[in-house]
């Protein structure tokens, strides 16, 4: 029974990375992107 708890928290868990990870990525080629714009103009 715990086990199985375990894993499904582990699955949750796994989750909430990946998105944390993909939202930090956007975020950094978002401002990125503005510097590359505001140097080249």
């Amino acid at each position: 029974m715990v086990a199985e708890e375990r894993k499904l928290f582990d699955v949750e868990d796994g989750v909430l990375g990946l998105h944390h990870s993909c939202c930090f990525t956007i975020a950094i080629t978002f401002w990125l992107s503005i510097l590359v714009f505001a140097i080249r103009t």
